[in-house]
């Protein structure tokens, strides 16, 4: 069940993946439906931002991160250590991906996209993650649509 009970989620097994990265979902989730996290399209502004184009990027003001992102970021201040400003390779050590391609696609937008990852917000991230959780898809071409990237 997801964390307001309006909604039946999918397990870590039935989804095909681990409990920590379920976990890490619906924590991401409840942080994204708390407003603490914004949308923030250039990526430098908010003191905690979200943009699907950012994995993770610490910037003056704050952080921005990715779906993904947000997931390091959680895990990182729950065992105490830094958030990392750019390593892919760390953040890929942490979470086994290989071949969950429907993970994959919820947390970077699918392969052959059509949009501009910089344009998605964070009520559609939210829409993706809730879209995941239930079916083992995001369906961002529900939620975006067929829109050509700028």
């Amino acid at each position: 069940m997801d964390p307001t009970g309006k909604q039946k989620f999918l397990s870590a097994e039935q989804l095909g993946i681990t409990e920590k990265l379920r976990s890490r979902l619906i924590d991401v989730l409840v942080l994204f439906e708390s407003g603490t996290v914004i949308y923030d399209p250039t990526m430098r502004t908010a003191e905690r931002g979200f943009n699907l184009s950012a994995i993770v990027q610490k910037h003056p003001n704050g952080v921005c991160g990715c779906i993904f992102g947000w997931s390091v970021i959680i895990d990182r201040i729950e065992v105490g250590e830094p958030v990392p400003k750019r390593s892919m390779e760390i953040m890929m050590r942490d979470f086994d991906m290989h071949g969950l391609d429907d993970l994959l696609d919820l947390y970077f937008g699918p392969v052959d996209r059509k949009w501009n990852l910089n344009d998605v917000t964070i009520e559609q991230a939210i829409e993706a993650i809730r879209n995941y959780m239930a079916t083992g898809k995001a369906r961002w071409e529900t939620i975006i649509g067929n829109k050509v990237a700028a």
